[in-house]
C-alpha cells in the first residue's frame, strides 16, 4: 500500500511517495515489513508511481525499463499481460471477487500513475484494472494537488491545515509534504518510512533523489506471513540442512552432530526426516580353506549298541585233564594229590573195617572222553558304551581370501529409535518418517542426534534447522 502526493507548484511537478511496505495478515491486520520500498521510477522522461501488490507492479516496471520508448498503449499492454499472468493467484482472485460483490477491501493488484509533460502542460494518467488499464490522461493545473493510493482524505486535511503553515518556495513545499508523511506515520502503520521526492518541469526532471530520513523510533524489518521477523537490524532468518546416510544396528547408530552458534537468537524449527533402507556392503570375501581351530567340547554320554540273537558255539580242544572241554579222544592225567584229606586220618571203609589215610603219591588215572560238543546259548542283549567329555582339534593350514567387489544388500532398518543428546525421544519407527525435534533443541552449542535399528539396516537422514541469527558483536 502506498500514498502519493503530487502538486503543480508554479508549473512544476513536486511528486512524493512514502517507502512503507506492509503485509496483510489473515486477520486483516497489517505488519510492517520495510521502510525503504521504491515506489517512484523515472523511465523515458516520465515519473511512474506504483501502488497495490508490490511484486506485480515491479514486474510491470521491469518490462517497461527494457523498452526504449514507452507510450500509453505499450503501458496498457504490459499491465494487461502481467495481470493475466497472475490472474489465478489469490490476491487477484480475491480482488476480482470483491469487485463483483461491490465490497472491495483488498489492495488493488496493479495500479500505475504516470506523470509527464505534454505540450508544455503537466498531465497524469492512471492505469488500473478497474477499467482494463485503458489510459485517461488528465491535466494537473497550477496549484492543484493530486492524492493517489491510501489515506487520501487524511493527507488532504493535513496539507490544508494551518499547523504546517504557508509555503513560498518549492523547498518549503517539499518540507511540508515530509511533515505530512511523518504525521500520518504516527497514526497509520500503512504509511511512513523513507519519503522519495521528485521535481519535474518543462526542462525535464530537475531533481530525483530519495530522502533516507527515518521517522524517530522506526526501523527496517521484513516480516514473514507467520508474523515473525525475517530480517531487521538485529539479524536475519536462515536455514541449514544436514544430510547423512549409514548402515546401522542396535549398537551402531547413525549420528548427526551439529553446532548451534552463540549468535543464534532463536530456533524456530528443527525437523528430522529419514528413510529406512537395506543394509549395504560394497565387497565380500571369496571362499577359501586353512587355519586351526578347536571345536566346541562335547558333553559325553552313553550309546546303546544294536541287539544280538541267540547263537550256538563249539568249545575248543583241552590240553590236559584240568583243561577245558573237548570234543573227542583219550587223555592221561599225572601228578600227586590227596583229595583234600590230611595223611593219618582214620576212617572206616564200606565194610566197617578201620583204615588210616595216607597220601597216594604220584599216579595217574585213564580218562576216556567220547566225541561231543558243548552248546552255549547267548540270549538277546545289547551293550552300553560311555563316551567321556571331550573336544576335537581341527587343523586348517595358513591361507588368504580374495575380495569380490560389488554392491550387496541385506535387511531393512526397523524399529528405529531416536536419541537427542543421549535421551530417547518419541516412539519406535518402522517406516519413513518426519519428526519435529524443536522442543528438544533449544540451546547453543553441540548437539547429537542418533538413529539406531533393532536389526541390521541402513538409514538416510536429513536434518532441517531454521533459526534467527543475530549480527554478533
Amino acid at each position: 500500500m502506498s500514498l502519493c502526493i503530487a502538486t503543480n507548484y508554479d508549473n512544476k511537478f513536486i511528486i512524493a511517495a512514502d517507502g512503507r511496505g506492509v503485509y496483510e495478515g489473515e486477520s486483516g491486520t497489517y505488519i510492517n515489513v520495510s521502510d525503504s520500498v521504491q515506489k517512484l521510477f523515472v523511465i523515458d522522461g516520465k515519473v511512474i508511481f506504483i501502488h497495490g501488490v508490490a511484486s506485480y507492479n515491479l514486474d510491470v516496471i521491469s518490462q517497461l525499463k527494457e523498452s526504449e520508448n514507452i507510450n500509453h498503449e505499450y503501458i496498457t499492454t504490459v499491465c494487461r499481460d502481467v495481470f493475466d499472468t497472475y490472474r489465478k493467484e489469490k490476491p487477484i482472485k480475491r480482488w476480482i471477487k470483491e469487485c463483483k460483490s461491490g465490497a472491495v477491501k483488498s489492495a488493488i493488484p496493479i495500479c500505475l500513475t504516470v506523470f509527464e509533460y505534454v505540450s508544455g502542460e503537466l498531465y497524469f494518467t492512471v492505469f488500473t484494472p478497474e477499467n482494463n488499464f485503458v489510459p485517461n490522461a488528465q491535466r494537473l493545473k497550477n496549484g492543484q494537488t493530486l492524492y493517489q493510493g491510501i489515506k487520501q482524505n487524511e493527507a488532504r486535511e493535513l496539507m490544508r491545515s494551518k499547523e504546517f503553515g504557508l509555503v513560498s518556495s518549492v523547498d518549503g513545499y517539499s518540507d511540508k509534504v515530509l511533515k505530512v508523511y511523518k504525521r500520518l506515520e504516527q497514526s497509520f502503520i500503512e504509511v511512513g518510512g523513507n519519503v522519495t521526492l521528485i521535481t519535474m518541469s518543462d526542462k525535464g526532471i530537475e531533481q530525483a533523489e530519495r530522502n533516507y530520513e527515518f521517522v524517530e523510533g522506526s526501523k527496517v524489518s521484513l516480516i514473514g506471513k507467520n508474523g515473525k521477523v525475517m530480517l531487521d537490524e538485529e539479524g536475519l532468518l536462515q536455514t541449514d540442512t544436514l544430510q547423512e546416510a549409514d548402515n546401522v544396528d542396535s549398537t551402531h547408530p547413525l549420528k548427526l552432530k551439529f553446532y548451534i552458534d552463540d549468535d543464534v537468537m532463536r530456533i524456530d524449527r528443527v525437523k528430522l526426516s529419514f528413510s529406512v533402507e537395506r543394509f549395504r556392503a560394497y565387497s565380500r570375501s571369496i571362499a577359501s580353506g586353512g587355519g586351526s581351530t578347536v571345536t566346541s567340547s562335547s558333553g559325553g554320554g552313553e550309546v546303546t549298541t544294536t541287539t544280538r540273537e541267540a547263537i550256538n558255539l563249539t568249545s575248543t580242544r583241552p590240553e590236559n585233564i584240568n583243561g577245558s572241554t573237548q570234543t573227542e579222544g583219550t587223555y592221561i592225567g599225572t601228578g600227586g594229590h590227596n583229595h583234600g584229606i590230611p595223611p593219618g586220618t582214620v576212617f572206616k571203609d564200606i565194610d566197617g573195617v578201620p583204615r588210616t589215610w595216607v597220601a597216594s603219591g604220584n599216579h595217574s588215572h585213564p580218562i576216556s572222553l567220547q566225541s561231543h560238543s558243548h552248546s552255549i546259548v547267548m540270549p538277546e542283549h545289547d551293550h552300553r558304551v560311555t563316551i567321556p567329555v571331550h573336544s576335537h582339534s581341527v587343523s586348517i593350514p595358513p591361507h588368504s581370501h580374495g575380495i569380490d567387489y560389488g554392491i550387496y544388500e541385506s535387511t531393512y532398518a526397523s524399529g528405529v529409535r531416536i536419541s537427542v543428546d543421549g535421551v530417547i525421544r518419541g516412539s519406535q519407527y518402522y517406516a519413513d518418517s518426519n519428526i519435529d525435534l524443536t522442543q528438544w533443541i533449544t540451546t547453543p552449542g553441540w548437539h547429537t542426534i542418533e538413529l539406531s535399528s533393532t536389526q541390521l539396516g541402513r538409514i538416510n537422514a536429513s536434518l532441517y534447522i531454521k533459526s534467527f541469527v543475530g549480527s554478533g558483536d
